[in-house]
C-alpha cells in the first residue's frame, strides 16, 4: 500500500465516480513507484463493488488513457488470474491539481471536529445516574416545588399532546418517564396535569 501513490491519485486524477475507485483501489495495492500491482479482476471487482464486465472496461478506459500499463504477458491472464498493472506516476503528476468546487452554502458553517463545544440540547443532571434530558422545552416556572427533571417531563408532555406530529406510543412512553419520575422523586404529590 503506497500512500504516496494514493494522495497523487486523489489529488491528480482528474475523472470520478467509478473510474476515480478503481484508481484509488489500484492505488492501494502499488508500491511506491506505482507498480507491483497483482490483482486478479474478480478481487479489483469485489474492492470496487462492481461486476467484473464493468471493472474490466474502466481497466481498458484507464490503459487507453494511459494512467495505467498492463504488464501481464500476453497469454498469462484470464479466468482467476491475476493481472500485473503499473500506475503511471508521470502521467498522474502532469495532470492538473483537481479544484474543489465552492462550498453552495456558505451560510452553513461546518464545525470544526477538533473543538470540543458541548451540545446545547443537553443538560448535565444533579443526578448522575439519571439520563439527560433535551432542552428548549417551554417555560416550566408555573410547575414549583418540583424536581427539575419532573419539571421538564411536565413541560415535555405538555407541548406532546399538543403536538400534530406525536403518536400514541409518544406520549405514552411519555408518561411512563413522568410517571417514574414522580413516583422517585415526588412520591405524595399529585400531577398538575
Amino acid at each position: 500500500m503506497s500512500i504516496k501513490v494514493i494522495s497523487l491519485v486523489l489529488e491528480k486524477y482528474p475523472e470520478g465516480g467509478a473510474r476515480l475507485l478503481t484508481m484509488i483501489a489500484l492505488a492501494d495495492w502499488a508500491s511506491d513507484d506505482g507498480a507491483r500491482i497483482f490483482p486478479s479482476i474478480e478481487t479489483l471487482a469485489i474492492k470496487t463493488r462492481m461486476s467484473e464486465r464493468q471493472t474490466r472496461r474502466i481497466l481498458r478506459h484507464l490503459e487507453d488513457n494511459k494512467f495505467i500499463t498492463n504488464l501481464t504477458p500476453e497469454n498469462r491472464g484470464g479466468k482467476g488470474k491475476s493481472n500485473h498493472y503499473r500506475i503511471e506516476i508521470q502521467t498522474l503528476s502532469n495532470c492538473p491539481a483537481i479544484k474543489v468546487a465552492p462550498d453552495p452554502n456558505p451560510d452553513i458553517q461546518v464545525p470544526n471536529p477538533d473543538i470540543q463545544v458541548p451540545n446545547p440540547d443537553t443538560i448535565v443532571s444533579d443526578y448522575p445516574l439519571e439520563p439527560l434530558n433535551p432542552l428548549g422545552y417551554p417555560d416550566i416556572s408555573n410547575t414549583t416545588d418540583f424536581h427539575p427533571d419532573v419539571k421538564r417531563q411536565i413541560e415535555f408532555m405538555r407541548s406532546l399532546k399538543k403536538s400534530t406530529l406525536a403518536n400514541k406510543h409518544d406520549i405514552a412512553t411519555g408518561q411512563k418517564r413522568l410517571d417514574q419520575l414522580m413516583k422517585d422523586h415526588h412520591p405524595q404529590k399529585k400531577l398538575p396535569i
